[in-house]
């Protein structure tokens, strides 16, 4: 891992940096053998003390500070991956549950509040016999592009299974959760409508909200209460958010 100051300057100041110091301990050392073994430093020592690292020494630095950024931007896109769902590019259920841990601690600590929101695609399977299972990605992945342009950087948007997707607030109370859900809700909608993926297929999305309290210790305590606000949404007739 690569640290930051590393990562700022960049590669090719890293490799001029480098240079110079390789360089400089070369001439370094270069004077105190010359020093000690032959009583003093003379024209050509210091000239090869100088030239064999820049002008060897340096394609090699080159090719280790290259590999060293390469393996950097391997690990970081495995660790992307690995909290990441590949179709919509939402983080994946493992994620969402690490987070939930770290809000419900932060929450306790501080006394803040927190929501989620669960969206659920009505439908969706109607949309993959009768269009493909083709179109129901694009349908996804459309869904997806639309609640990130919509959500705050520090939101966490999560796929937690084929069609049902979790939004995590942190630093919002009920009442900011139901107005972010029924403005989401009715972005939602103008996409069944706008999205020819979708054909004829009447696909819509259904939303339970709920709010974290300090009676609640675990986030499959709240994932269970999320759960029953999306069944109250679904029980009503679908294509609606309901708030528990």
């Amino acid at each position: 891992m690569l640290p930051r100051w590393a990562k700022r300057i960049g590669k090719w100041w890293l490799l001029v940096l480098g240079s110079f110091f390789a360089t400089g301990v070369s001439y370094l050392i270069t004077t105190v053998l010359m020093s000690v073994f032959y009583g003093g430093l003379n024209p050509v020592a210091r000239q090869m003390g100088l030239l064999i690292p820049l002008f060897s020494g340096t394609p090699v630095l080159y090719v280790l500070i290259n590999l060293l950024f390469k393996l950097d931007e391997a690990r970081q896109d495995l660790e992307r991956l690995a909290v990441t769902d590949e179709l919509t590019e939402a983080y994946n259920r493992r994620y969402l549950q690490l987070q939930m841990e770290k809000e419900i601690e932060r929450c306790r600590r501080y006394g803040h509040a927190f929501s989620l929101v669960m969206i659920d695609c009505d439908n969706f399977k109607q949309l993959n016999d009768t269009r493909g299972h083709p179109a129901g990605d694009a349908f996804l992945q459309h869904l997806s592009q639309v609640v990130h342009a919509r959500i705050r950087k520090t939101d966490v948007f999560a796929r937690i299974g084929g069609d049902e997707f979790v939004l995590l607030l942190p630093n919002t109370n009920a009442v900011q959760a139901e107005a972010l859900a029924e403005d989401l809700h009715r972005i939602l909608c103008q996409l069944k409508q706008e999205n020819s993926h979708a054909g004829d297929c009447p696909v819509t999305v259904s939303m339970g909200v709920t709010t974290w309290n300090p009676l609640v210790g675990r986030p499959d305590e709240l994932m269970a209460t999320l759960d029953e606000a999306l069944y109250q949404a679904k029980h009503a007739g679908k294509n609606q958010v309901a708030i528990i």
